[in-house]
């Protein structure tokens, strides 16, 4: 009987090979909660941030998600005159999907990472003045992978997180930063590396928008992207490395909240950039794509009111 039992674990290890146990690391941040309604309105409350780090060497497959908290919106102000209260700040987000031990592969790496919103300022009661609105989280990601036996296929995406709405003579918030890096090494024959293959993957948060805007009010800016690679091949292996940002789009004049969109600026979009962008291979083919697009400036309504 014992022979027999002997025989079946090793036929069933013989059919499924070693187990690998994927590192998948899921991190998100609570909300804020809302501020509450008062003379003046309630504060927003924080978001968390959020870090998430899947590194087991003895993985093949390590996957990092991080999405933070945003921040609560500003209690409204319940009298008149009362002034909105100010939104919450929001959490930032940091993702790092690394294997470095260079004595597994083939390897799968990804990282993402997602700011929180920024809380918008609570309206203010009739001929009050709004709340302070708060900007979006940044958002952090980073791949670092060396393998020496098999290949690497890598990603780096998010967004950062977008500013909170100005109500009623104040400024919307400024969309925060989106920013990755990926440094991939393999060595041997035919052990390739592919980073980033498709569209846009790192955004800057957009900014946020203004409703009942006086003179001089501006709608907040869009946040800034920027992604760096570096692919290094050490043998005839090929190397794709392509990075694409994209800025965030500025906040625009609105109307809602029962007011008109009123006089303000539309925000400005967020500039996108590239890092260190980079690929080499001891006799393999080398494909590098960067792409850049800033991101689109916010419209001005004339309408009515929402």
């Amino acid at each position: 009987m014992k022979s027999n039992l002997r025989l079946l674990l090793l036929t069933a290890l013989l059919v499924l090979g070693p187990l690998v146990h994927a590192a998948t690391v899921t991190v998100s941040g609570t909300n804020g909660s809302p501020g509450t309604p008062g003379n003046p309105g309630g504060p927003g409350g924080t978001g968390s941030a959020a870090t998430a780090t899947a590194n087991i060497a003895a993985d093949a497959t390590n996957s990092a998600t991080a999405t933070s908290g945003n921040g609560g919106d500003g209690g409204p102000g319940n009298a008149v005159g009362a002034a909105g209260g100010p939104g919450g700040a929001a959490g930032s987000a940091t993702a790092n999907a690394t294997n470095t031990s260079g004595t597994v592969g083939p390897l799968n790496l990804s990282a993402t990472a997602n700011g929180g919103s920024g809380g918008s300022g609570g309206a203010p009661g009739a001929g009050g003045t709004g709340g302070v609105a708060a900007a979006g989280g940044n958002a952090t990601a980073s791949v670092n992978g060396t393998s020496n036996v098999g290949s690497i296929t890598a990603s780096v995406a998010g967004a950062a997180g977008s500013g909170g709405s100005g109500i009623g003579g104040r400024d919307g918030a400024a969309g925060a930063v989106f920013s990755g890096t990926a440094a991939l090494l393999t060595g041997g024959a035919g052990n390739g590396i592919t980073f980033n293959t498709g569209g846009v993957t790192g955004f800057g948060g957009n900014g946020g928008n203004i409703f009942g805007s006086i003179s001089g009010n501006v709608a907040g800016a869009g946040g800034a992207a920027t992604l760096g690679a570096t692919g290094t091949a050490s043998a005839n292996s090929s190397v794709i490395v392509e990075a694409r940002t994209q800025g965030g789009s500025g906040g625009s004049v609105a109307n809602g909240f029962g007011l008109n969109a009123g006089n303000g600026n539309a925000g400005n979009g967020g500039a996108a950039s590239l890092g260190t962008v980079t690929g080499s291979s001891a006799g393999g083919d080398v494909s590098l794509i960067g792409q850049i697009q800033g991101g689109s400036g916010g419209s001005i309504d004339t309408g009515s009111t929402g």
